[in-house]
């Protein structure tokens, strides 16, 4: 059995670099649901956002990590199209990660996406070791479609830190969502 959970990178400024809050935050999570968990490897996207989001959510977790597992498929296809979706779905007033809005809007290009995220789910899985857990970081609605590929299920869309754990049988055939993390806003009932 191989546990992988995926985390949306945190808060970011307007050049899409994370802010000191997003870093604190990200320590914060770390320390509170990593410490002392072992993780075989981290991946992240090609995006320094993710990067800096892995990197305090380790030194919150009390684990060193000596190289991040760089996959560019845990961005973008390499072209506009997800901003463009993206942006005609806050002018509708959904969320960026509203999967079941951007499929029914753009059922060709989401249903290319899950292929395109599968791909990339099976190349990570092969790099976690049987009984291994890993940790990736990557983009809102990236996850979600990536959920959606291995899984079949539409999740609402993850705010920053949050994410989602998955099993994976070690021949990689099953693949089960175990859970949604949900962050608790501050301030709130």
């Amino acid at each position: 059995m191989k546990i992988i959970e995926i985390r949306r990178h945190g808060e970011i400024d307007e050049n899409k670099n994370l802010t000191y809050e997003g870093y604190r935050k990200a320590l914060t999570i770390g320390r509170k649901d990593m410490w002392g968990n072992a993780i075989n490897c981290i991946f992240v996207s090609d995006q320094s956002r993710t990067k800096d989001t892995a990197r305090a959510f380790a030194e919150g977790g009390g684990f060193t990590v000596e190289k991040f597992i760089e996959v560019p498929g845990l961005h973008t296809d390499g072209t506009n199209k997800w901003r463009t979706i993206i942006n005609k779905a806050e002018e509708n007033s959904k969320t960026k990660g509203d999967l079941a809005y951007h499929q029914e809007q753009y059922p060709i290009f989401v249903d290319r996406e899950a292929e395109r995220l599968e791909e990339v789910f099976k190349e990570i899985v092969d790099q976690i070791p049987n009984d291994g857990n890993a940790l990736a970081f990557s983009h809102t609605p990236i996850i979600e479609c990536l959920v959606f590929a291995v899984t079949g299920q539409i999740i609402k869309g993850l705010k920053e830190c949050e994410g989602v754990v998955l099993e994976v049988s070690d021949d990689g055939r099953q693949i089960k969502l175990v859970k949604e993390i949900r962050l608790v806003e501050e301030g709130a009932v």
